[in-house]
């Protein structure tokens, strides 16, 4: 999965073995990727998130008032 880049920054790609999780959601926000992944060998729900913070204070802001909306809204599992 991959977020385009804005201005200089290069954005941002997640990677993982093929054949060690399932994909069962995915989410994105500003200046983050979010993933809800399975684990193929004891089926365990886990979720990671990307995240490439902005340098100014006001972008720092918006990405972690978007991701403190998701935890709130998501609790323990985005796909939930």
């Amino acid at each position: 999965m991959a977020l385009a880049a804005k201005g200089f920054s290069g954005g941002l790609l997640t990677i993982w073995k093929k054949g060690l999780f399932s994909v069962i959601y995915t989410f994105e926000g500003y200046g983050f990727l979010g993933f809800d992944l399975q684990c193929t060998n004891d089926n365990k729900i886990i979720v990671t998130v990307n995240v490439y913070s902005p340098c100014l204070f006001l972008g720092k802001r918006k990405l972690w008032g978007e991701l403190v909306m998701f935890k709130r809204d998501f609790g323990s599992g985005c796909g939930a």
